[in-house]
């Protein structure tokens, strides 16, 4: 969906495009921008053809909602004015039909909105598992009575670069590392993870902090061969994994099979300088579903020793700066931006025995920014 697809909505429910006036019918840009429960930054983002499709997608169910509850109202004016113009018994009637009809019609309203809701949170369950902890802060779809945690137009300019990076990020790529144990064959698949991003305001340095807020899922896999990682997976001597590894695909070997799904909400701080970005990031809570009761019982595999003992232990992972390409936050784009931290994770040196870590990467990639008009400040303004 698009924004050509919003302003048909816009048509159907409004009337004519006046841009001139800067209106839909007899009703102004600000009006609608009321009606729909958004900034007029945002509704002028999302008319200039400049919102992300997740962006459109909630703004175009949220105008077919309002045009089928005006249907209904009109359809309901309707029957009234029938009964209004009929005699007694006409009227005694007609209201018994129109009872009828909004005792069968009612029911039948709600359960297609509830299906639809429920499709789209089974629909969001299939990738995140749960909606982000804190949408309702970040996101609200049904209140007029909101505060946003993000920056307002008046605020952006003072707290660059970090008012170009707030908004809704994803996990930039899987990733896939092994799981140390006293047994081997236990893997750790780093699936998705959905984001929200904030300026720190009462931060010292002004512009620079940013605040992340993770929802993340993730797996954790078994090979039911429990082949040595090492030296067909990875290569002690230069301490990477070989293309085999690189390669493999759990769910296409029948060797491997998923165990458990994890769930954990995860907090980041970033600081942001015009040639590098640095992470600090510790976990909220963190829980796991076991996906194969069999295997875990007949492997014996205790789940709770590895989301606090070995996972538990990646939070202290060293993870080196990255690069930071968007010197101008200017450049920063939806759909575009990623920036991705490079890392080894290791209980101790000896229980791995090569005297390293075990390397993955995580990245971050931009979904849909808060604001994205010209800011004013550039690589010479910032980090002074």
């Amino acid at each position: 969906m698009n924004e050509g697809d919003f302003i048909e909505k816009l048509i159907e429910k409004y009337g004519e495009w006046k841009k001139e006036s800067a209106q839909f019918g007899n009703t102004s840009y600000g009006d609608i921008a009321s009606d729909l429960c958004y900034s007029n930054s945002h509704f002028s983002k999302l008319i200039s053809g400049n919102g992300s499709e997740a962006m459109y997608v909630r703004a175009i169910k949220n105008l077919e909602q309002q045009i089928t509850a005006a249907k209904w109202k009109e359809k309901a004016l309707e029957l009234e004015h029938e009964q209004q113009n009929s005699n007694l018994a006409t009227q005694w009637f007609s209201r018994k039909r129109l009872l009828l009809f909004l005792l069968l019609a009612i029911p039948l309203f709600l359960i297609v909105f509830w299906a639809k809701d429920r499709f789209t949170v089974e629909t969001q369950t299939t990738a995140y598992h749960h909606i982000h902890p804190l949408d309702r802060y970040f996101n609200p779809q049904q209140t007029n009575y909101f505060r946003t945690p993000f920056l307002n137009i008046g605020e952006v300019h003072s707290f660059c670069p970090c008012s170009a990076y707030e908004g809704v990020w994803s996990l930039a790529a899987e990733y896939k590392m092994p799981l140390p144990s006293n047994r081997p064959g236990l893997y750790y698949v780093a699936r998705s993870a959905d984001i929200r991003m904030k300026c720190q305001k009462s931060a010292d340095e002004r512009g620079l902090k940013l605040l992340g807020f993770e929802n993340i899922q993730n797996e954790i896999w078994i090979d039911k061969t429990r082949k040595s990682f090492t030296p067909t997976y990875f290569n002690t001597d230069t301490k990477s994994y070989t293309p085999e590894f690189e390669n493999l695909k759990f769910e296409e070997n029948e060797n491997f099979v998923k165990i458990a799904d994890v769930y954990s909400c995860f907090f980041d701080e970033f600081t942001i300088m015009n040639d590098s970005i640095f992470r600090k990031g510790e976990p909220c809570g963190r829980y796991a579903e076991i996906a194969n009761e069999t295997i875990v019982e007949e492997l014996q595999i205790d789940i709770d020793d590895i989301l606090n003992n070995i996972i538990g232990k990646m939070t202290s992972t060293n993870c080196a700066s990255t690069i930071n390409n968007y010197c101008n936050p200017n450049d920063i784009k939806e759909g575009e931006t990623i920036f991705s931290f490079d890392c080894l994770f290791s209980i101790n040196t000896e229980n791995l025995g090569f005297g390293g870590g075990y390397p993955y990467s995580k990245g971050y990639k931009l979904i849909e920014q808060n604001y994205s008009s010209n800011l004013l400040c550039d690589c010479e303004m910032t980090n002074e």
